[in-house]
């Protein structure tokens, strides 16, 4: 009898870990519609282009980082519990090798991460890679923990709103702030961060560009056009979307109130 028991037991367990994994497997493979319809980004020269659970890359063996990082925001994504896990590390995906801790250790710049960990506490999985230096940019400690922590935060408190959010930023090298490491990182002139925000069958852009410097302006001050950052960056964004809706979304810029883009929205239908 009791040997029929555990035997049933064992049953249930093994049971509940297949459901407990396919819900895993299920969340962190899922490939968000909105992201498909829009494209991913076009660096100007050829790069490794990586994905990973959660963000999808173009890696820049000149600069050592990313070019560009993007992924997609959602409130179901944003309520995960998973802790920040600090825990550096090379990014094995990069056939040519990526940056290292030791190419940050006494630079004096933070380890900036391009995708928040804050955004990948969703699965174990996310935010581990979040912590690739694949995901890490060299960045002034105070504009990595003043403004450029506050445009995170905002982004996060937007997409609770929104049915999903696209995220893209990255790195200015134009101007660089030279290099740092035994592999020669490009510390950035400045950073982007450029959201697509869904609602229902409405679609609002919002883009900012902020110098990699101690920074004590509001966030309005830095509002520019996508149009503005691809002319820096020679990064084409959103070609996936319909080339008259692209045209109005990439030349716009967001007006914020209240901490909150009031505008500009356009009408958005996805493709069936």
């Amino acid at each position: 009898m009791k040997k029929q028991k555990l035997f049933w037991f064992l049953v249930l367990l093994f049971g509940v870990a297949i459901i407990w994994l396919a819900i895993q497997h299920t969340n962190i493979t899922h490939t968000d519609a909105f992201l498909v319809d829009v494209g991913l980004p076009t660096s100007p020269v050829d790069e490794q282009i990586i994905r990973h659970a959660a963000i999808a890359l173009s890696y820049s063996e000149l600069h050592e980082q990313a070019r560009w990082v993007t992924y997609s925001l959602n409130p179901l994504r944003l309520g995960g519990k998973e802790e920040r896990s600090d825990r550096f590390a090379a990014d094995q995906a990069v056939l040519t090798g990526s940056a290292a801790d030791s190419d940050y250790k006494k630079s004096g710049y933070d380890r900036g991460h391009l995708a928040p960990a804050a955004d990948m506490s969703w699965s174990a999985v996310t935010m581990k890679e979040s912590f690739f230096f694949s995901n890490i940019s060299p960045q002034v400690p105070a504009f990595n923990r003043g403004v450029w922590k506050k445009l995170e935060e905002t982004a996060r408190r937007w997409a609770k709103q929104c049915d999903s959010v696209i995220v893209v930023t990255g790195p200015v090298f134009t101007d660089s702030l030279g290099v740092i490491g035994g592999n020669e990182v490009t510390v950035p002139s400045a950073f982007y961060k450029i959201l697509l925000m869904f609602r229902g069958n409405d679609i609002v852009p919002a883009a900012f560009l902020m110098p990699n410097k101690k920074l004590e302006q509001e966030l309005a001050s830095f509002v520019v056009s996508i149009d503005s950052i691809e002319e820096l960056t020679l990064v084409d964004f959103f070609s996936g979307l319909p080339n008259a809706l692209e045209t109005e979304v990439e030349a716009n810029k967001c007006v914020l109130l209240d901490g909150k883009v009031t505008h500009p929205v356009f009408r958005f239908k996805r493709a069936s």
